[in-house]
């Protein structure tokens, strides 16, 4: 049984009652659907916006009491007026990306038989059809490959194939299961489950490409179901929080003895 989310635009109020059933279709028709969390994109959407207007406010009266002192320098009021015109602009920038939003953000993405689909909310749908894919021209790199991609101080690892744009040009397409948010990305419940099946969707109807191994790996796909192992992840996950808690332990311990006989 698969369910979908829909309207979850950031200027329609979210409702849990729209999620629905998919109508009945064929086994080899199912779909699967990203599951965005609504409540944390409310939270998120009303936390950057009350901030916003809470922080012009605060230093519009700050400059207002600053002028009306008698002690005050020019120096403060340099400061204030600096920090309300940096709030602004982060302000109108904030609007200017919730325009944007308005049209090109990805509100729905999903995998079925025919290919990889985003629905944009004007309605827009971009998609990535199986039979388009293309084979790597490099005999190291596999036709769907994993990627490795460090953001910042994180690591995200990434799913790549490759797709012809408009131009016809052959290029590396990646696999996002992230729908936008303002600023930030949502945070979903089947990212995993979605990457799988795509995997999936591509063995079935590409048999020819070759995919590979890291992405069974790294992203916890049994490569012999081609489902989304979650016991593996899960052991994972707790190995990792086990040496981390060993390591903490050990440097605390050295952090004593050095305070106490150093």
């Amino acid at each position: 049984m698969y369910y979908y989310v829909d309207n979850l635009s950031i200027f329609v109020k979210y409702k849990f009652n729209n999620i629905r059933k998919l109508p009945n279709i064929p086994q080899s028709s199912k779909r699967m659907d990203l599951q965005p969390i609504g409540w944390l994109m409310r939270l998120s959407r009303v936390f950057i916006i009350f901030t916003g207007f809470l922080l012009l406010v605060v230093y519009s009266v700050i400059f207002y009491v600053l002028c009306l002192s008698y002690q005050s320098n020019s120096e403060d009021l340099f400061i204030v007026l600096f920090l309300f015109g940096a709030t602004t602009l982060f302000f109108i920038f904030g609007i200017r990306k919730i325009v944007r939003l308005k049209t090109q953000a990805i509100m729905q993405i999903y995998v079925d038989e025919i290919g990889l689909h985003y629905v944009h909310r004007d309605g827009n749908k971009t998609s990535f059809l199986y039979d388009k894919f293309q084979k790597s021209d490099n005999r190291m790199v596999s036709d769907v490959f994993h990627k490795t991609i460090r953001r910042g101080k994180y690591i995200v690892f990434e799913i790549v194939f490759f797709y012809p744009d408009e131009k016809g040009n052959v290029r590396q397409q990646f696999f996002q299961t992230k729908a936008d948010a303002l600023f930030a990305y949502i945070f979903t419940r089947n990212e995993a489950e979605l990457r799988a099946f795509f995997i999936k969707k591509i063995a079935q109807y590409r048999p020819d490409l070759q995919i590979d191994k890291n992405i069974f790996k790294y992203h916890y796909i049994n490569e012999k179901t081609l489902v989304f192992d979650r016991a593996k992840r899960k052991k994972t996950t707790i190995s990792t929080l086990y040496i981390i808690l060993i390591v903490t332990i050990v440097l605390v311990f050295l952090i004593i003895i050095f305070l106490n006989y150093g």
